[in-house]
């Protein structure tokens, strides 16, 4: 178990649990600043968290922006929550891009469409909300993206759930 009360984080990555593993943890943060400008991470990276994550303050996030090449486009996302029963909570979310680096493939270039994806909900039972405003800057491909989403999301007291009625768009649901 993790526990983190009353701290503030300010760094490049964050990662609960990855790759299937499960973390159970009790967090609570008074702010959460993460700015990431490789392509190869995503800034804030939930994996199987139980427990619960509460951010009282704002949350700042700056990912880097999409590459692509004339085949194949190299997809960056700022905050990918996944397979969670945590009640995750935010008082504000603040999402925008920063060009990319250290990537150096012949042939790819910014998009300059932004990050691709803002926020990624996949799989996930337990509650995901924001009580205060969330900014998401340019997108190249998605703001919010909700995948087989049974717990609530609440954005400012905006509630709902991944569900066929949602507009269907080709990288999953959105709210």
């Amino acid at each position: 178990t993790l526990t983190i009360r009353d701290g503030s984080i300010d760094a490049s990555t964050v990662v609960l649990g990855e790759n299937g593993g499960a973390l159970n943890a009790a967090i609570t943060l008074s702010s959460l600043g993460l700015s990431s400008n490789s392509v190869q991470s995503t800034p804030l990276s939930i994996d199987g968290l139980t427990g619960s994550l509460t951010v009282t303050g704002a949350t700042t996030v700056m990912a880097a922006e999409e590459l692509s090449s004339a085949a194949f486009a190299f997809p960056t996302t700022a905050m990918a929550i996944q397979n969670s029963s945590a009640a995750i909570q935010f008082g504000t979310i603040g999402i925008s891009s920063v060009p990319a680096a250290g990537f150096v493939t012949p042939g790819f270039a910014p998009t300059n469409g932004g990050v691709s994806n803002g926020i990624v909900l996949t799989g996930n039972t337990g509650t995901f909300s924001v009580t205060g405003t969330t900014t998401i800057g340019q997108t190249a491909r998605s703001a919010i993206t909700m995948t087989n989403q049974t717990g609530n999301v609440t954005f400012n007291g905006v509630a709902g759930r991944a569900r066929q009625r949602y507009q269907h768009h080709r990288h999953g649901r959105h709210l």
